[in-house]
């Protein structure tokens, strides 16, 4: 524990004193303050005291740097995730970004004295290794939450980082390759036939998970993360209300329109009376789909040893080239949908949107081909241009 004592010396004739804050940090290093006045040195202890039994302090000297203040910023977040208000997913995440992006690069910068220099000096160095762009990115917005971290607890007093982004401009989205109808016809043929050395269950789930995107649009983490309570097979309708995510944790959607009731078809719902009766493997959160060893399902695992081989048996694998993720049946159900007529913001609402501009510039993709789209040019000609065209043919009649 820390303690004050007090200390007197002599200056130009003149006995000086002060009161000192001594104690003993988490990595057992001595350390001291000093203050000119007892109230000021105990609210200091009291401080030291407090942050030292949460895990949170950091030495004055420390909190200067990058380095230092990310330390306290973890240990703000681990007490987050503790307390239920943070994903263990979304700590790793930072911790990663800390840990491999930020500190072994400009770990040692002063916060106060972080310019724009620095920071292009840093996304050079970054842009020189392996590492993509959009995860470059991620770096960058992490050291943001850390600037912010440190302005608000008076560390710094201007942000850079923020301005360092709007110079960036934004990074064009890739396009995802999107599965056409023919495509995932395919893909609802083949999965129905279970491959010579493939487990049951395990093919049970991938079928299960391929109709459920394609048919429903919903997300790998949403699939895996459906409980028994939270199925109405009966009236044909699913209630997502958690997503699994990689460390095992059921979270719940990131807004309120992703907490939502999406309807089924009847031979998806035949599929999970079939997988309930035969493979469902009871547990304490009554998740849906374990593994034969009553884990998760990864999605690593997942696309290596389901949805890979699939998209190989159907001919739809590009040697060397991109490949089809499994989200592009999300991506071929939100077109389809509003293709076949269902409304944009009835798929927005099903997809868990909370603004249909979002279903419409992230989602919905052409699926049709250029003779549907001139057959749909035509239609709208002859509708439009027959008045014109009466009228025309009058003029011309003497």
């Amino acid at each position: 524990m820390a303690s004050v004592n007090k200390r007197r010396w002599p200056h130009n004739g003149v006995e000086k004193e002060a009161w000192i804050v001594r104690y003993v940090d988490h990595s057992g290093k001595r350390r001291g303050k000093t203050f000119n006045k007892k109230k000021d040195a105990d609210a200091y202890k009291r401080k030291v005291e407090a942050d030292m039994d949460n895990g949170l302090h950091v030495p004055d000297g420390d909190t200067d740097t990058i380095k230092g203040m990310g330390e306290k910023l973890l240990r703000h977040l681990e007490l987050r995730q503790l307390n239920g208000g943070l994903s263990r997913q979304r700590l790793y995440i930072y911790r990663l970004a800390f840990d491999r992006g930020v500190v072994p690069y400009i770990g040692n910068v002063k916060l106060s004295e972080l310019k724009f220099s620095h920071l292009d000096a840093w996304w050079l160095e970054l842009s020189k290794t392996s590492i993509s762009e959009r995860t470059r990115r991620d770096y960058l917005k992490c050291l943001k939450v850390l600037e912010s971290f440190a302005i608000k607890r008076g560390a710094s007093k201007k942000a850079v980082v923020p301005g360092f982004i709007k110079e960036l401009g934004t990074l064009p989205e890739k396009p995802i390759r999107v599965l056409n109808s023919e495509q995932v016809g395919r893909l609802l043929e083949v999965v129905e036939e279970r491959p010579k050395g493939k487990q049951r269950r395990t093919h049970a789930i991938l079928r299960c998970a391929v109709h459920l995107a394609a048919f429903c649009g919903l997300r790998f983490g949403e699939i895996m993360g459906l409980t028994v309570v939270n199925l109405d097979l009966d009236a044909q309708v699913i209630q997502v209300r958690h997503s699994l995510n990689v460390f095992g944790e059921l979270k719940g959607p990131k807004t309120a329109a992703g907490r939502r009731d999406v309807p089924i078809p009847s031979h998806v719902a035949e599929m999970l009376r079939e997988w309930l009766r035969t493979s469902f493997i009871p547990n304490e959160r009554g998740l849906v789909f374990r593994t034969d060893g009553g884990g998760d399902m990864a999605l690593t695992n997942f696309h290596k040893f389901c949805w890979k081989p699939l998209l190989r048996r159907a001919g739809l694998w590009d040697e060397g080239g991109d490949q089809y993720h499994f989200h592009a049946l999300r991506h071929f159900a939100a077109s389809f949908m509003i293709q076949n007529g269902l409304p944009v913001t009835d798929v927005a609402s099903m997809l868990g949107h909370r603004k249909f501009d979002t279903t419409l510039q992230v989602y919905a993709h052409p699926i049709v081909g250029g003779s549907r789209r001139l057959e749909t040019a035509e239609t709208m000609a002859r509708l439009l241009l027959v008045s014109d065209t009466r009228e025309t043919q009058e003029t011309l009649t003497p």
